[in-house]
């Protein structure tokens, strides 16, 4: 490197500072390509219990927690319809639910 004279710049003493590293640490890897090792991170999204759950398997794992077994206890629909619909107990009558098909 050259010695700085008066009218040199502080940016172009920054510039031959700069080439002289990149030079210096070209000579000591002999312009090999530096390979970069991952940190082990995936780029993708992880989830977790916040995530927003499907219905049915958030009430399979009520049922599991609690010991329950399908269907649980405490009747049908067409067994309970008159408490559940009273207004229409009367009129209509709840002869058939499928849990598979709704």
């Amino acid at each position: 490197m050259t010695a700085p004279t008066e009218d040199v710049r502080p940016q172009d003493l920054a510039r031959l500072a700069l080439r002289a590293a990149l030079a210096a640490a070209r000579d000591r890897t002999g312009d090999a390509p530096v390979k970069r090792t991952r940190t082990g991170r995936s780029s993708t999204a992880r989830t977790d219990d916040r995530d927003p759950q499907p219905l049915g398997g958030l009430l399979e794992q009520l049922l599991t927690d609690h010991g329950w077994t399908a269907p649980v206890t405490g009747g049908s629909i067409p067994d309970t319809w008159p408490r559940t619909c009273p207004e229409y107990a009367d009129k209509v009558t709840a002869g058939h639910y499928d849990p598979d098909t709704g």
